[in-house]
């Protein structure tokens, strides 16, 4: 049996790929031309014999060579084309949706990827009961910071500590900007004194972490609920 990790229930739409995009993802380009102009050549040349009304040997021969000509001239650029369009495409969803799970202040994930991954555990959970710990983490008098050095201030901080979480927890657990000063860790496969650990841990650090606002050296602590 082995331990549960965000990637086994990452939400599914993180993970779908359409069946075309896979094809060329497994294939490669120049796999996926070929295969797809030797298709059209075998459906081509079978489709002009089976249509063919007592065929001479001089019109057999013209069509099937029309019937050969006409898929590898045609095909080709019109496979290229389209598999680059839908990589293109595929592409182009991934980023997006990239966009709408990450917080853009701090580049950590934001609530709404917490919640998805958050009911795809719940849902792993019941088919297969694995422990799971949640941190919330806070930052202390956060609000001060903002009222005495001001908003970028602010902001400095909140990235200093989505920085702190990335490097000090592993690389399996989920860590999320969950609103304002909060910040949310999710640990699979980890009991409620690991998870305690962590949390010291990150306190720790953030603690240690020298923050600094117009010049000034900010004292930034956070608390942390388990």
């Amino acid at each position: 049996m082995h331990a549960v990790t965000l990637s086994d229930v990452l939400p599914r739409s993180t993970q779908r790929r359409s069946s075309l995009v896979q094809f060329v993802l497994r294939l490669g380009l120049l796999r996926g031309v070929l295969v797809v102009t030797a298709l059209s050549v075998l459906l081509s040349v079978t489709l002009t014999a089976a249509f063919i009304n007592e065929p001479t040997y001089h019109a057999l021969g013209m069509a099937l060579a029309i019937a050969v000509l006409v898929p590898l001239l045609v095909a080709p650029p019109t496979t290229v084309i389209t598999l680059k369009m839908a990589h293109e495409l595929d592409a182009s969803r991934a980023m997006v949706r990239q966009l709408a799970i990450t917080d853009e202040l701090t580049g950590l994930h934001n609530r709404r990827f917490f919640w998805e991954c958050a009911a795809e555990l719940e849902l792993a959970d019941r088919r297969e009961p694995r422990p799971v710990a949640l941190i919330l983490f806070d930052i202390d008098r956060f609000k001060g910071v903002n009222d005495e050095y001001g908003h970028p201030a602010g902001d400095q901080v909140l990235r200093e500590v989505a920085a702190v979480l990335q490097r000090t927890m592993r690389d399996a657990d989920l860590c999320a900007r969950y609103g304002g000063e909060e910040f949310v860790a999710i640990l699979p496969a980890t009991s409620i004194d690991g998870a305690e650990e962590s949390a010291e841990r990150v306190r720790v650090a953030v603690e240690r972490q020298a923050m600094l606002a117009g010049g000034a050296r900010l004292s930034v602590t956070i608390s942390a609920g388990v």
